[in-house]
């Protein structure tokens, strides 16, 4: 299951579909903001090394983009776009977001987010 962290944490942080809608069993109203068209932009942090960002770039291209409805652009200076980061302090994945929240959001990949299961 831990193999599964990337992924998932992509799936939380890219939530998507064409509006904004209200969460409110269990959340204090939270609003899901969704990305538009479906796109999400993305760049690689300088501390990633280059194993990371193949596992990173396989997860988004090779496994969520032929999946669903969400295409991954890379682009380090989109108003809204998603930042990934290493971080050998963690373990797994983080993100402390789900969806569009505006600007700059980050994935953090942990020292052990070093596989993808199929």
């Amino acid at each position: 299951m831990r193999n599964l962290s990337l992924l998932l944490i992509f799936l939380l942080t890219v939530f998507t579909s064409a509006d904004e809608h209200q969460i409110d069993k269990r959340q204090a109203g939270t609003t899901i903001r969704k990305w538009a068209q479906n796109t999400v932009y993305y760049y690689f942090d300088s501390s990633l090394t280059t194993a990371q960002q193949t596992l990173a770039n396989r997860v988004m291209k090779s496994i969520i983009q032929p999946s669903t409805c969400i295409s991954f652009v890379v682009n380090a200076t989109a108003r809204n776009r998603v930042k990934i980061v290493s971080d050998p302090t963690i373990d797994f994945c983080e993100s402390s977001n789900v969806g569009c929240k505006g600007g700059e959001q980050t994935i953090t990949m942990g020292a052990k987010c070093k596989y993808v299961s199929n």
